[in-house]
């Protein structure tokens, strides 16, 4: 995130601290290696992810309303890369 985002850094470890409220570390962990493996280490790719992963419920509860809708369609375009 530091090397692709460094003037975000801090507001991206505050948000995964919210995060790890929710999921689990192996579930973060398995988000972490995604984003790795498609080389794009930010908040919204590893939230999509797992609310492609997990569901809307454990989502809504992190991720503001206002933003919602911007992750939901990044968690359909992985959704669609994984499944084709």
């Amino acid at each position: 995130m530091r090397n692709q985002k460094p003037r975000f850094v801090y507001d991206q470890c505050s948000r995964l601290k919210r995060m790890m409220k929710y999921y689990s570390e192996e579930e973060i962990n398995k988000g972490m290696e995604y984003c790795l493996e498609k080389n794009i280490c930010t908040m919204m790719e590893l939230s999509s992810f797992l609310l492609y992963k997990h569901g809307e419920a454990k989502a809504r509860k992190y991720i503001h309303s206002h933003v919602f809708k911007a992750y939901k369609k990044t968690a359909d375009r992985i959704r669609e890369e994984i499944n084709g």
